[in-house]
C-alpha cells in the first residue's frame, strides 16, 4: 500500500515506503539483528488482530457477484471499476513450474537483507508490529518448511512490498510486467511509480486500504495453484466516509479501522467464502453495513491472473486455501504490484487547476 501524502515525490526511485509509519524512508539495515531474531523466534504469544478480544463479528450478505476473469482485450487504463484478467499468453506455461522458477530466481539474491513484517502494520498495540531484518535465504527456508500455519508466536509473518523485483535481475527476468503495461510505458502513456513483491504464507493479510495510484496486481506464483490463492475485497472511493472509521482507531489515514474475517464456506456466494466484519464502536452501524453489502466486490486471484485496482479503490487482500479442513502444511503465494498513473488523467487534473 502507498501513502497519498507522497504523490509529489513519487519520482524518487530509491526510496521505500514504510508500511509501519506511513512515510517514505531510505533503504537501511538494522544493527540490532540479534534482538530482532530473538523477537521473531521467541514463543511469546501476541494477538494478531488490531481489535479488542471481546469484539463481535457479523456475517455480511454481499449483493454483487464476485469478479470473473476476462481477456486482456478488455484492459482499460481509465477503468472506474476493478477488472480481473485471465492468465496472459506470455504466462502460459507449466503451472507447477512457476513456484520453482521464482524460488530459483530469488535464491540469486539469498544473501540480501530483507525486512520481514511480524504482526499487522495497522495494529495499534505497542507489541503488535515489528519489522525484522534477516537474510532472504532464512525467510525462504522458513516459508517452505513443514508447519501447520504461517505464524510465529501468534503473529502473521509477511515479506510485503519488497523491492526485490527491482533489486534482483533474475527475479526481474522471471516476473515480467504484463505486455499491455510495458507497451503503455514504452509509448509514454503511463508513468510507473513503483513495483513490489508480496511473498507470504496462507493467512497473511493486507488490511483494507486505498492507494493514490492505479495498481496492477499479479499473482506470480503459488506453492500449489489448485489450493492457495488470494481473496480480495474491494470497495469504491464513494464508500470512504463509511469505511475509514474513527481517526483514533487508524494507524494510517489511508487504512480503514474496520476489521474483516473470511471463512471457507461453500454456501456463501460463488467464491466459496463467508465475509464477516466487526462494527463495534462505530456510529451508524446499519448504514455502514448496508454500504458494504451493497457495494463491496470480491474475487479470488489465482496463479497467473492479474487484478486492475483503480486509483482510490479500497482493497483488502488475504492469502487463503481452497481446501476444506485442517492442513498439515501451510502454503504460500507470491504477488507483484505495479503502481502507475495515466498521463491523460494527470493532464486533466492539471487543466482543472488552471
Amino acid at each position: 500500500m502507498l501513502n497519498p501524502w507522497h504523490v509529489a515525490i513519487a519520482a524518487q526511485p530509491r526510496t521505500m515506503f514504510s508500511r509501519a509509519t506511513g512515510h517514505l524512508k531510505l533503504h537501511r539495515r538494522h544493527h540490532d539483528t540479534q534482538r530482532a531474531y530473538f523477537r521473531l523466534y521467541s514463543t511469546r504469544l501476541f494477538s494478531s488482530n488490531a481489535i479488542s478480544d471481546g469484539e463481535m463479528y457479523t456475517s455480511l450478505r454481499l449483493r454483487r457477484a464476485p469478479l470473473r476473469a476476462v481477456d486482456w482485450d478488455q484492459f482499460n487504463v481509465t477503468a472506474e471499476e476493478p477488472i480481473l484478467f485471465k492468465e496472459s499468453s506470455q504466462d502460459r506455461r507449466d503451472p507447477s513450474s512457476r513456484a520453482s522458477e521464482l524460488l530459483s530466481a530469488l535464491s540469486q539474491g539469498e544473501d540480501r537483507i530483507v525486512e520481514v513484517e511480524v504482526g499487522r502494520y495497522d495494529s495499534t498495540r505497542p507489541d503488535g508490529f515489528h519489522q525484522v531484518p534477516m537474510r532472504l535465504r532464512k525467510y525462504l527456508d522458513w516459508l517452505q518448511s513443514d508447519r501447520a500455519d504461517g505464524r510465529i508466536g501468534g503473529q502473521q509473518v509477511y515479506l510485503a512490498q519488497w523491492s526485490g523485483h527491482d533489486e534482483i535481475k533474475a527475479v526481474r527476468d522471471t516476473a515480467l510486467p504484463p505486455s499491455v503495461l510495458s507497451g503503455l510505458i514504452t509509448e509514454e502513456k503511463v508513468d510507473l511509480y513503483q513495483s513490489a513483491l508480496f511473498l507470504g504464507p496462507t493467512g497473511a493479510v493486507t488490511p483494507l486500504h486505498f492507494d493514490p495510484y492505479i495498481n496492477l496486481f499479479h499473482l506470480q506464483a503459488s506453492s500449489n495453484p489448485e489450493e492457495y490463492v488470494k481473496h480480495v475485497i474491494l470497495l469504491p472511493p464513494t464508500a470512504s466516509r463509511f469505511v475509514k472509521g474513527p481517526h483514533a482507531q487508524r494507524r494510517q489515514h489511508n487504512t480503514s479501522a474496520l476489521e474483516f474475517q473470511i471463512h471457507r464456506d461453500a454456501s456463501h456466494d460463488i467464491s466459496g467464502f463467508r465475509v464477516e466484519t466487526s462494527l463495534d464502536g462505530t456510529s451508524d452501524v446499519r448504514e455502514i453495513r448496508d454500504v458494504i453489502e451493497r457495494y463491496a466486490v470480491t474475487c479470488l486471484l489465482r496463479q497467473g491472473e492479474t487484478l486492475l485496482i483503480p486509483r482510490g479503490w479500497w482493497h483488502r487482500v488475504e492469502n487463503v486455501g481452497l481446501r476444506d479442513g485442517r492442513r498439515e502444511h501451510c502454503g504460500w503465494t507470491a504477488g507483484l504490484s505495479w503502481w502507475f498513473l495515466s498521463r491523460s488523467s494527470c493532464n486533466e487534473s492539471t487543466r482543472a487547476l488552471g
